[in-house]
């Protein structure tokens, strides 16, 4: 006897979106020596990022920006050696050069960008340019009764018919 089960493409998709974000922030980690984990959010008319760098002074850190890219650089140091004698039994903590970059929205102000450093978290802060509000424009609409009017149109109308029959292939007759 044979069951119904139910399948969905959308149900394994989603299981691969699932598993690809588990394997992405492990992948970075290895791409660059060491994953930054990045927040972006808005409040009170700016752009915060939050940056969390453990171990890292603020010293070793870099913060660019770059044609409307945000750039974070800096280096964890190992700070406990490895000596002659000493073991290391068991390894998690990764050290060396990273780099996270973000792409700014367009409104915001360049020359506004300020960065604090507080308990291994960097936070930036951006303002926002107030954009003017869009104002109506008021289009003049042109009477076609008036004589003026009417022949600007005459003179359009005769040189597009002009410009047709000029565009127009010669017949050829063949004896």
């Amino acid at each position: 006897m044979r069951s119904l089960v139910s399948w969905s493409p959308w149900s394994d998709f989603e299981r691969m979106w699932n598993a690809m974000e588990r394997v992405a922030p492990a992948r970075q980690a290895q791409d660059s020596g060491l994953f930054v984990p990045m927040d972006i959010y808005e409040q009170e008319g700016k752009i915060l990022v939050r940056c969390s760098v453990p171990g890292v002074k603020p010293e070793d850190l870099s913060l660019t920006v770059d044609q409307g890219m945000l750039t974070l650089s800096g280096e964890t140091k190992n700070e406990h050696e490895a000596k002659e004698g000493n073991r290391v039994y068991h390894r998690e903590h990764t050290y060396g050069k990273f780099t996270r970059s973000v792409r700014l929205p367009e409104d915001v102000d360049e020359n506004s960008i300020e960065a604090n450093f507080e308990h291994g978290v960097v936070t930036v802060s951006i303002a926002r340019q107030v954009q003017p509000e869009p104002k109506p424009k008021q289009i003049e609409i042109r009477s076609a009764g008036t004589t003026e009017n009417r022949k600007s149109l005459q003179r359009e109308n005769t040189a597009s018919k002009n410009s047709q029959v000029d565009q127009q292939p010669e017949k050829v007759t063949v004896n």
